[in-house]
């Protein structure tokens, strides 16, 4: 389940988010999964918010190393790149640019998923 943190904060998220309110039922986790009803109804924002969140505390954590077919300064652009495409997913841009940078941030986090680590 996704929290409200200061990573979507930063993008202006808030608590009157689809996915932050608490106003009934379909916002409160389910006993058994954990995952409020309100999670499924749009599974890519939520998805697109988990994926920033974590992108992003991976590019601010230091890391001791990257993906030896990469230079050091390359991975950090890739990193970048997939950053920006999931915040303009979450802040539901809609231009063809932001559509390009969203598709190129999924295709970098696909090929770049086993690398997500140190």
């Amino acid at each position: 389940m996704i929290k409200l943190n200061r990573y979507l904060r930063e993008l202006g998220v808030d608590e009157k988010n689809f996915y932050f309110r608490h106003d009934d039922d379909r916002y409160i986790p389910d006993e058994d999964t954990g995952i409020p009803n309100s999670h499924t109804w749009s599974m890519d924002g939520v998805l697109a918010m988990i994926i920033y969140t974590y992108l992003r505390t991976f590019k601010d954590t230091k890391r001791c190393a990257y993906p030896a077919r990469l230079t050091e300064e390359k991975w950090e652009s890739i990193l970048d790149e997939m950053i920006k495409g999931f915040a303009s997913m979450i802040k539901e841009e809609e231009s063809h640019n932001a559509f390009k940078r969203q598709k190129r941030a999924l295709a970098l986090f696909k090929t770049y998923f086993y690398d997500l680590g140190w």
